[in-house]
């Protein structure tokens, strides 16, 4: 338990200083909209990303492979990530086994930048990137921090006017 405290105020502390960001630090990302929702959970804010390989490659390749970090890497570098471990997918990998699979991974995530930001440009897709993706990141993560309000009376007037609609329908098709 002392260990996961530890380990939570480490954390708590890198964030803090990406947050400040005050040395001017670029700051990459794999799933930046899910980072920015735990790091606003944790400590209140968020960071603001330059560059996410997730939401880069969907800008890619919208309808292409699953946009898992393995995969991409796979893709963009052909470095192929290491086969499952045998026993019960990898439940017996030590903790240094697991911490080296995430610097990999960390590694890779640095290294896709370059070669990814280059096939945005080279698919004139730098402004779609940078205009529109990026920023709805933060407003994705917004929504789902903070919620959205719904009007539940409207949506119900919404829903009885469509089972309506269904209702006729269906008795049109019998007929």
């Amino acid at each position: 338990a002392a260990s996961d405290v530890y380990k939570r105020q480490e954390l708590f502390c890198a964030l803090l200083r990406i947050l400040e960001n005050e040395r001017g630090l670029r700051v990459y990302a794999y799933k930046g909209k899910e980072i920015m929702v735990q790091c606003s959970r944790m400590c209140g804010r968020y960071p603001e990303f330059d560059f996410d390989v997730e939401l880069a490659s969907y800008v890619i390749n919208p309808s292409g492979m699953k946009h898992d970090l393995d995969g991409i890497i796979s893709q963009f570098l052909g470095i192929f990530p290491e086969e499952a471990k045998e026993g019960q997918m990898g439940l017996l990998e030590s903790e240094e086994e697991k911490a080296a699979g995430e610097m990999r991974r960390a590694l890779g995530v640095n290294r896709l930048v370059k070669c990814m930001w280059e096939e945005i440009e080279l698919k004139g897709l730098s402004s779609l990137y940078n205009q529109v993706e990026m920023p709805l990141q933060g407003v994705l993560a917004d929504m789902e921090i903070k919620g959205v309000r719904l009007d539940t009376a409207l949506l119900r007037a919404m829903e009885l006017e469509i089972e309506e609609e269904i209702g006729g329908l269906e008795r049109d098709i019998y007929n």
